[in-house]
């Protein structure tokens, strides 16, 4: 059985951009089954138990031993917007394992130690687990642990491309990114990134 079952293709627009035909994985597809190891797919099954959506969407939080102090004030903003039953905390090592599963509401903890490969850099752990979690069939919305959130995220993407990412909202107005070079104001909030290639299928830049 093929791990996704289509349905009917939707068209997306909006924000000034033309109707183009898509069909977002999160919205147009089922998930059949896991794909991925145990420890992953019992994890994604209790994120859709918790949140009573199986959509596949996690929320993914990377957190180790010195971000347990960020924990609380994340998962507290992540409830009050009806985010934290999709609150996936993939912990670096015990500490960060036993500091989530101590949090309330407790969010669904993996403990990802065990599915890294020796010697991977930091800032790529999180990377290799949000691609592990993809190729068990979920759709990853990643979060830095030192986020707050104050509003539903999920209510801020289109679903109409493979990758979304919203603007830095602390860039200065230096930014060759999100400043200067794209003519936006510094520190402007509430736009996405999207990122696109014709050759691929994709659909097309904007901001």
């Amino acid at each position: 059985k093929p791990p996704f079952e289509p349905r009917t293709p939707s068209v997306c627009g909006g924000s000034g951009r033309s109707g183009v035909p898509v069909t977002p994985r999160a919205i147009n597809y089922l998930p059949a089954s896991c794909e991925g190891p145990p420890a992953v797919c019992a994890a994604l099954s209790a994120v859709a138990q918790a949140s009573q959506q199986h959509d596949g969407a996690v929320l993914l939080l990377v957190a180790a031993h010195d971000d347990a102090s960020e924990l609380a004030p994340f998962v507290e903003t992540a409830a009050a917007v009806g985010a934290a039953p999709r609150l996936l905390v993939a912990a670096l090592d015990a500490s960060a394992s036993a500091a989530a599963k101590a949090l309330s509401p407790a969010p669904t903890v993996l403990d990802a130690a065990p599915l890294l490969p020796a010697g991977l850099a930091r800032p790529a752990r999180k990377w290799y687990l949000a691609a592990a979690l993809l190729a068990a069939g979920a759709s990853v919305l990643y979060c830095d642990v030192r986020v707050r959130l104050s509003a539903d995220p999920f209510g801020a993407l289109y679903h109409d491309a493979d990758l979304e990412a919203p603007p830095d909202p602390s860039a200065s107005a230096g930014s060759m990114l999100f400043g200067g070079r794209w003519g936006r104001s510094p520190g402007e909030r509430g736009s996405m990134m999207v990122a696109g290639g014709h050759p691929m299928g994709w659909a097309p830049m904007w901001g």
